[in-house]
């Protein structure tokens, strides 16, 4: 199957590959903490939600934009990796609210969670190893 992609649609998406990467990273809660220690994490966790908010709002723009099938397709992975992020960061934050009321409970839930953010990670990492990413990297 060939891909045809223009220049512009692959470093957009490559643009976009690199901040989920990174806000992603970001996205963390680290528990046991204090309560201050949670509540900045809170604060970060939501600073990384209006971020991934206003870069899905911007990615809508780009993915109508594409044409051919195979910019569609890896716009739709990338939309749901988006919408996925912006889960885990919701799923995040509100651990964090609710580990006064039952730390053990909130720890297991953590867990999971760490898995899925490792899952997603992995997603992003193998959407830019795609063959076409390799052929021209953003500077």
């Amino acid at each position: 199957m060939s891909f045809f992609f223009r220049n512009s649609e692959i470093v957009e998406f490559q643009q976009l590959i690199a901040h989920l990467k990174s806000i992603n990273s970001d996205i963390r809660l680290k528990l046991p903490a204090s309560q201050y220690s949670i509540q900045r994490q809170v604060r970060q966790i939501q600073q990384s939600q209006a971020c991934l908010q206003k870069i899905q709002h911007n990615a809508k723009r780009t993915f109508r934009r594409c044409r051919t099938p195979s910019t569609r397709a890896v716009a739709l992975v990338l939309s749901e990796v988006l919408t996925e992020t912006l889960q885990l960061a919701t799923n995040y934050k509100m651990l964090g609210e609710e580990f006064a009321a039952d730390p053990h409970g909130t720890v297991d839930c953590l867990n999971l969670i760490h898995q899925r953010s490792s899952e997603l990670a992995e997603r992003l990492h193998e959407l830019e190893a795609l063959e076409i990413f390799k052929q021209r990297r953003v500077a």
